[in-house]
């Protein structure tokens, strides 16, 4: 999908109760990765960033979602607590908030190419927070509830 103007790509959980928005920088979509670990591959999770871009992922109330951490402990994934859709993965690095977004999440899934194949097995800390730094998007976390008061 080739446009002239930078995109703004919305999706959901399958309830609609938890919300994301991926504002990116290009013209075109960002490439989706298909991590091969045991959390992502049983969700059926694909994930894209624009590091150049805004990662915004809204729910209604606090007990919406919740975050789900394993492996390294450094990646917090955001779960609809009412379906159980991967809707984010989220980490902090160097004080920034930074993510990247299910795509089987979006609205528009058809305009995806299939997610390439991607392993992360082995990755130190570092090394994968180097990696992140790179690709990954900064991103928000909003509760309804705080902006409406």
């Amino acid at each position: 999908m080739n446009r002239s103007e930078p995109l703004s790509l919305h999706g959901s959980c399958h309830c609609g109760r938890v919300s994301v928005e991926l504002r990116t920088s290009s013209k075109t979509l960002p490439a989706a990765r298909a991590c091969g670990c045991s959390f992502c591959t049983k969700h059926g999770a694909a994930w894209t960033s624009d590091p150049q871009g805004e990662l915004v992922l809204s729910y209604r109330a606090p007990d919406d979602m919740r975050r789900y951490r394993f492996g390294l402990g450094i990646t917090d994934f955001i779960i609809c607590a009412h379906c159980g859709v991967p809707c984010v993965a989220v980490g902090m690095v160097d004080d920034r908030l930074l993510g990247v977004v299910n795509i089987n999440t979006m609205d528009r899934l058809s305009d995806f190419a299939p997610a390439s194949p991607a392993s992360f097995d082995g990755e130190e800390t570092e090394d994968r927070l180097a990696r992140r730094r790179k690709g990954w998007t900064p991103a928000r976390v909003v509760c309804g509830e705080d902006e409406e008061g």
